[in-house]
């Protein structure tokens, strides 16, 4: 429906899978001629999709949630930091054994590596996840 001053308001979505960033103030092509259109122009910024994620990638990230409610202190604090905005990688290695292992990691202890992500948000995963007497190394 047009407004007063002629302009209508609409969502679009891109027909392209995978991410595009599309600044307010593009004019966009008119692909299919519509009577009275002379032309398309964003008001905002769009929402930026994501690039498709491959199955192997679904798979992984299926398995890696479902640990969330392990009882596993390694497997539990692992999913849940996978589940962190901006984290890339993550490991946690732990020790069951009675003294330090080959990996540094102190006896009956975890030593959790974190590639991304912010510090204060992985420290409260870590705070809330581990088990009362596991040590800690890193």
């Amino acid at each position: 429906r047009l407004d007063a001053t002629g302009h209508a308001h609409a969502d679009f979505r891109s027909d392209t899978l995978g991410r595009f960033d599309v600044p307010a103030h593009t004019v966009l092509t008119i692909e299919t001629v519509a009577l009275g259109w002379d032309r398309a122009i964003t008001t905002e910024d769009a929402e930026a999709g994501a690039e498709e994620e491959h199955d192997a990638a679904l798979r992984a990230r299926f398995f890696k949630s479902r640990a969330k409610t392990s009882t596993n202190n390694a497997d539990s604090i692992q999913a849940t930091l996978w589940g962190l905005p901006d984290v890339r990688h993550v490991v946690c290695l732990e020790n069951f054994t009675d003294t330090v292992d080959a990996a540094g990691v102190p006896a009956h202890g975890i030593n959790v590596i974190v590639e991304g992500g912010r510090d204060d948000a992985i420290a409260e995963v870590i705070y809330h996840h581990k088990t009362l007497g596991t040590n800690m190394r890193g």
